[in-house]
């Protein structure tokens, strides 16, 4: 059975709200637009970029990861349910910020809009074996990150999961929900969503399915605990 990578952690820490923080803002020498990267800068970027998301879900405290693109904060919908706001930070200065969008397709929802422009979307979708690189909150601590390489593009109905996914060779765990899959250039090709323990896979939403969702549509409030239309679209987390 597919794993989110959210879902089942429950939060070891109530987080507070805080001042409000400077979004990450990704350090612009690292991001060449006509050069591959190598792996100290890419974990540079991935680590300034990552924030920790925390959310209510089915009564559970659910942490997982985001980070900034197109000016707002993407991440999954299965961290901020049909919650109106979502704790944000980087381990120490929390802050709520507003659901704007919630998919009612993909595992995506986003939160802001915010100022900072911290990453580019590819694109394009990254070549099938082609080294990336991940990061994460994993288990709700510091930004974790880890090399895999893509392995295939398919159907999620195949594992439990609804639009396009891409599955990649790479371990991940519980907190790296919402955090985001870099190719060579520092470009975010996905969106990661869950792991498939049998296979050992990591499954992201690919940056194709990322890009037509965030043109589908405006930015609206999402409401609070309703599960009503979201930007012209339905929220359809459920609960066991």
């Amino acid at each position: 059975m597919t794993r989110l990578l959210g879902a089942g952690f429950v939060a070891l820490m109530t987080l507070g709200v805080g001042t409000a923080m400077g979004l990450p803002v990704a350090q612009r020498a690292l991001r060449a637009e006509d050069r591959s990267l190598d792996r100290a800068e890419l974990a540079v970027l991935a680590r300034s970029s990552t924030v920790r998301v925390a959310g209510r879900t089915c009564g559970l405290t659910l942490t997982g990861s985001g980070f900034v693109a197109e000016g707002v904060l993407v991440t999954n919908r299965h961290l901020v349910g049909d919650n109106a706001t979502a704790k944000v930070d980087q381990p120490g200065s929390p802050r709520l910020m507003d659901v704007a969008r919630v998919s009612a397709q993909l595992d995506l929802a986003t939160l802001g809009p915010v100022d900072s422009r911290a990453l580019d979307l590819a694109e394009q979708n990254a070549p099938v074996g082609s080294g990336v690189l991940f990061a994460g909150h994993a288990a709700g601590g510091e930004t974790v990150v880890r090399d895999a390489t893509v392995h295939l593009y398919t159907a999620g109905e195949g594992y439990g999961l609804s639009g396009p996914i891409m599955l990649l060779d790479g371990a991940s765990a519980p907190g790296f929900s919402g955090g985001p899959v870099l190719d060579s250039s520092g470009k975010v090709v996905g969106v990661l969503q869950g792991y498939e323990p049998n296979l050992q896979l990591t499954i992201a939403v690919p940056v194709s399915a990322v890009e037509g969702w965030l043109a589908s549509g405006p930015d609206r409030t999402a409401p609070n605990g309703t599960g009503a239309a979201v930007g012209g679209e339905q929220n359809m987390n459920t609960c066991p």
